[in-house]
């Protein structure tokens, strides 16, 4: 059989007085490209998030987009901000110089909308009288039970970490209430106040 008899060049020669041709090729793998938007999270409803992704390795530079990219101030940056109305899932993709790709999601659970509104038995009361007033939140706004109630001001009322209260106000009064649901999302523009006016 034939005897390799040695390496000249690109060629292995053999006794037998004929030659291989031999030929090298380097296939470069491009490093993997790391891309991290955070963990999944959980807003209130009209609170805004911003994202802060970080995108590393590969061989820069970086294309960016993000997916809803009509949900986002900017589809193309890695600090865009976005007001979603529901839970939404975002999708980060990056490119980078070599055309390798990789992409991460981050699900943004948005907690339910709630409202609350003031009902009263009267809004007139002569002197020494007593209201009852009931704070509840309206049909299919309900956030995320149950509720940390405060009543403000608190002289004059029965109570103030509860839904039903009565009030012996001795001048005329604006009452305020708010609720904290169960996620933490307390939303100011749904105080609601109502005036007792007293007469002696």
């Amino acid at each position: 059989p034939p005897i390799l008899s040695g390496l000249v060049g690109s060629e292995m020669c053999i006794r037998d007085s004929y030659c291989i041709a031999l030929d090298s090729v380097e296939i470069k793998v491009s490093p993997p490209i790391l891309v991290d938007i955070g963990e999944d999270t959980m807003i209130c409803h009209k609170d805004y998030i911003q994202f802060n992704a970080n995108v590393s390795s590969g061989i820069p530079p970086y294309n960016l987009s993000w997916q809803p990219s009509n949900m986002l101030s900017a589809p193309a940056v890695v600090d865009p901000v976005s007001l979603p109305l529901d839970t939404t899932v975002y999708i980060l993709t990056v490119q980078e110089s070599n055309e390798c790709i990789a992409a991460d999601t981050m699900t943004v659970f948005v907690n339910p909308a709630f409202e609350i509104e003031i009902n009263a038995d009267t809004s007139f009361l002569c002197y020494g009288d007593i209201a009852n007033l009931v704070a509840d939140t309206l049909p299919g706004l309900g956030g995320s039970s149950p509720y940390n109630i405060l009543w403000t001001p608190a002289d004059s009322l029965s109570a103030t970490d509860v839904s039903n209260i009565t009030a012996n106000p001795t001048d005329s009064t604006i009452y305020f209430v708010s609720f904290t649901d169960s996620s933490g999302c307390y939303e100011s523009v749904s105080y609601t106040h109502l005036t007792l006016t007293t007469k002696a």
